[in-house]
């Protein structure tokens, strides 16, 4: 945390997204830097895992719609539409 505070007051390819600076967004061009390290560095399968991993941690937080975005990334398509059924039943009990 302390390297993207570091970053973000350096004007260095990060953006927060909140104003308690809690959450951050990597510059495209950045973004894209890693994840082509990402592919060099380990196979389709290990990727596929770490996706995996986030849409979990996603999902433990109550972030559906970014679970759904690391699981379709894992190519997790079952995943996909019990996260979507997971966030539906949420909103309707929240709605009334």
């Amino acid at each position: 945390m302390m390297m993207l505070a570091r970053l973000y007051r350096e004007n260095l390819f990060v953006t927060a997204l909140d104003y308690e600076h809690s959450w951050y967004r990597y510059h495209h061009l950045f973004a894209d830097l890693l994840r082509d390290r990402l592919q060099q560095l380990l196979d389709r399968q290990s990727i596929a895992d770490l996706h995996q991993r986030a849409s979990h941690w996603y999902e433990e937080n109550g972030y559906f719609q970014f679970a759904a975005m690391h699981a379709q990334a894992a190519g997790d398509m079952e995943r996909i539409a019990d996260l979507a059924e997971q966030a539906a039943q949420a909103s309707c009990s929240t709605a009334g």
